[in-house]
């Protein structure tokens, strides 16, 4: 008959973050293997967006993260359209100039050319819901919970009055 092994717990130092507890004890060699952003290399990346996803095209989506993943602090990139093309494993840019038409009309990105460079404003993805709201795609009731979201987060709510 066997005996049976049994691995003693990690005790956690007093004070440390229930979701890091968590991953110590499921994961133990989490530490290793997940990407440190205290170290740079890393942006933010609203939670926001996780209420769009349902009226992004696949498209739109691939842009607007690509996009993201290249502002600066100022939430600023100026990226050219070939270099999102090889980037982004298209063939060719009409593709890409669709896609950003798209994400402008959407109120998630700006664009403003200057000297002949593309420039790429990201936006709060607030604005993109108050839009969806103001064409009757986003229900009230949906509106609601993303306000709800918002205020635990300590962000202004979206203006449920249509324009």
């Amino acid at each position: 008959m066997a005996i049976p092994i049994v691995v003693p717990k990690p005790v956690p130092k007093p004070g440390t973050p229930k979701n890091l507890r968590i991953r110590q004890r499921l994961f133990p060699k989490a530490e290793s293997l997940v990407f440190k952003n205290t170290a740079g290399g890393f942006v933010s990346f609203p939670i926001l967006v996780r209420r769009l996803l349902k009226y992004l095209k696949p498209k739109e989506l691939e842009m607007l993260v690509y996009l993201w993943l290249r502002t600066d602090k100022y939430y600023l990139c100026y990226p050219t359209v070939d270099e999102i093309a090889s980037e982004l494993g298209l063939e060719n840019t009409s593709r890409v100039k669709k896609t950003i038409r798209e994400l402008e009309t959407a109120s998630l990105v700006q664009t403003r050319t200057s000297q002949g460079r593309m420039y790429f404003l990201v936006l709060d993805p607030r604005h993109a819901l108050k839009k969806l709201h103001d064409e009757g795609k986003l229900e009230e009731e949906e509106l609601g919970e993303i306000n709800e979201l918002l205020e635990k987060l300590k962000h202004p709510p979206i203006d449920s009055h249509k324009k």
